[in-house]
């Protein structure tokens, strides 16, 4: 079955630059182990993310993510995965509007949920802006012991 996928370069205003990630903006259908093996073919730094919901401006989806070049074989929370999706999703010539945003849940099948907010404002036919965001859940604090060794020299 043949699946779309776009490549992005995320926190970039050109090509090849910033961030080269693979999104796939409807994975249904396909198993662990092959996204895992799709991740591994693409092959990119931070890798392939794979999306099933509803795309539309405004629509709640569901995200898997792997980046099997730096050792990640999934991550619960990926904000440039999303930055990426989101940004794809204005660019298209179809959207006529200014902002397009998504809800993003990823990590559930870790058990580390994640929500995460995403919005690309767009000017014309280009895309201007996209931010990234959720909440945080404080859970501890400590200190730590720094040796003179690591610490600057006045």
């Amino acid at each position: 079955m043949k699946y779309p996928f776009h490549i992005v370069d995320v926190f970039s205003s050109t090509p090849f630059g910033g961030n080269q990630l693979a999104v796939l903006p409807d994975a249904a259908g396909i198993s662990t182990e092959g996204m895992q093996k799709i991740a591994r073919e693409f092959n990119f730094g931070e890798t392939t993310l794979f999306f099933s919901g509803n795309l539309r401006d405004g629509g709640k989806l569901y995200a898997r993510m792997w980046a099997p070049a730096l050792g990640v074989e999934e991550d619960p929370a990926t904000g440039s995965a999303c930055a990426a999706l989101v940004g794809a999703m204005a660019s298209k010539p179809e959207f006529g509007g200014t902002a397009y945003r998504l809800s993003i849940q990823q990590g559930v099948s870790m058990g580390r949920r994640s929500e995460i907010e995403a919005e690309a404002r767009k000017s014309g036919a280009v895309v201007t802006s996209v931010s990234v965001g959720g909440a945080t859940a404080y859970i501890a604090s400590g200190e730590i012991e720094v040796p003179p060794s690591a610490l600057l020299v006045s």
